[in-house]
Order: C-alpha cells, then structure tokens, then sequence
C-alpha cells in the first residue's frame, strides 16, 4: 500500500493537475516513501496557515520535496509567470518557500516530546502531553493483566474502525522473544490477524514484534505494550518503540506498572 495520504481520494481541490498527480502518486510512489496532499502548518509566529500543494518525503534523504502543480500553458515573460495566458499572483518557487516548516517533526509533537522525555533529553512538559491526550494522538489504556489481550484487541479495532488499514498498525513489545508471556507469539489479537516484521506478508498486515525486531520501520499507528515484562533499560525501550509511531500511540499495560511509570503516571 502507497504511503499517501489521503488514503483513497484527494482533498478538494479544483486543480485537475492536482488530481492527475494524486493519481500517478498512488501508484507511482516508491516503497517506503511517503507523501501528503494539500498539507497544511499553521504558522506559530503568524498563527497562518501554510499550505503546499504535494510534500514528498524520501526516506533516504534528511529533506522534503514540496511541489507547486500548475496545469494547463505555462510560460515566463520578463521574469512574471504566466497560466493560461494570466499573470500568477506568486510564481511557484515563492509559493513553496512560503511553506515553512520551523521545526522538524516526524510526527506529531506530543509524540515527539513523549519519546525525547524516554531518550532522557527533556523532562515532561505536561501541556504538551495532554494536549497529545485531548486530541487522542496519545491514549493510555490501563487493564488488568487477564484483560489485557482483549484491551489490545479494542484498541486495534478501534483504529481500524476510524478509517486505518490494517498495513497502518503496530503492535510492540517492550519484551524480547525470549519471554513466551509476550504478546509476540499470538496469532490473531482481537478477530485480526497478526504477523511478525519480518512475514512476507507484513506489508498488508497489522505487525505484532518486539520493539527492537521493529527498530528502523515505522507505522502510522503503534500500540506499545508488555510493560510488565521488563527488568531492566525500561526507558530506552519505551524510547525505540515510541519513536516508530507517526500519527498515533496508544500505550496498553497493567495498571500497576504504568503507575510506576514516572512519566505516564501523572497522566492516567
């Protein structure tokens, strides 16, 4: 499946070379590149929003490439740009450097700031986190231990009834293979079926592995879970599997263990 998003149509748009280009994106895109149409920033100094019309990503590369589309005839007279014959208001260059990105997030900054805390670069700055929470990028699910499987299950079906494809989520263990309690081994979790990352068949499935089987990938949505399970190096642990969620997280573990969690407690 392309990493486009939106997923099935574009944002409405009447640019047809908009349209034209989302359509050789969703099929055109290379593997494990990703793009987005018609991105939006607000801008923190102006409180503006930003807008580009295609923002390419190369997994490869520490850049973006932004794209202006323009259909129709284009041409350039003395420096002025021209489509169909009328003057632009800005030439596409200017219009792509209006698009500034001050700061480089790879996901959302709740997000962000939650694995930068488990790194050990910063302390918790409880605004950013609950706003993460009010906004549901971040949940923290608490369960008892037998309910725990099931708690799992809810929450993957929850993603996927919110319009996520099973491709779009990770479940991960901060707990090695070696621990047959973790959820590793399971099959199918909540009627879906699972796979590890390294299954032929990962692409089109919901991945269940440990966090360090799933170091270097990353998924729009990541489930983090058997925190029970750990005895030692807990924070960089949590740090590797935080940092493969892009859009959400959601945190499932034992009441009592996440409590002992300096972090999450004061956000339960």
């Amino acid at each position: 499946m392309t990493n486009l998003w939106p997923r099935q149509e574009c944002r409405h748009t009447d640019s047809e070379a908009e349209k034209m280009v989302f359509e050789a994106l969703k099929t055109g895109l290379p593997k494990g590149w990703q793009a987005w149409h018609s991105l939006r920033l607000r801008s923190r100094q102006t409180g503006q929003f930003d807008e580009t019309d295609f923002v390419i990503a190369d997994p490869g590369k520490p850049a973006l490439l932004l794209l202006e589309v323009k259909g129709g005839r284009i041409e350039v007279s003395d420096g002025r740009w021209y489509q169909n014959g009328h003057p632009m208001s800005s030439p596409p260059l200017n219009q792509a450097l209006a698009f500034n990105l001050n700061k480089p997030y790879r996901c959302h900054p709740a997000i962000q700031h939650l694995d930068e805390c488990y790194s050990g670069n910063c302390e918790p700055d409880r605004q950013i986190l609950r706003k993460g929470l009010k906004e549901d990028v971040i949940r923290i699910v608490t369960s008892s231990e037998g309910r725990l499987l099931k708690q799992i299950g809810k929450e993957i079906n929850r993603l996927l009834s919110g319009g996520l494809k099973p491709a779009d989520i990770a479940v991960l263990s901060l707990r090695g293979r070696g621990s047959k309690e973790g959820i590793t081994y399971q099959k199918e979790i909540g009627g879906r079926s699972v796979v590890l990352a390294t299954d032929p068949k990962a692409d089109e499935n919901i991945i269940c592995d440990t966090f360090l089987r799933f170091k270097g990938l990353e998924r729009p949505a990541v489930i983090v879970t058997d925190l029970r399970l750990v005895s030692d190096l807990y924070e960089k642990r949590m740090h590797i599997a935080i940092s493969r969620a892009l859009s959400l997280l959601r945190i499932v573990g034992v009441e009592g263990e996440i409590r002992k969690d300096r972090i999450l407690a004061g956000l339960i």
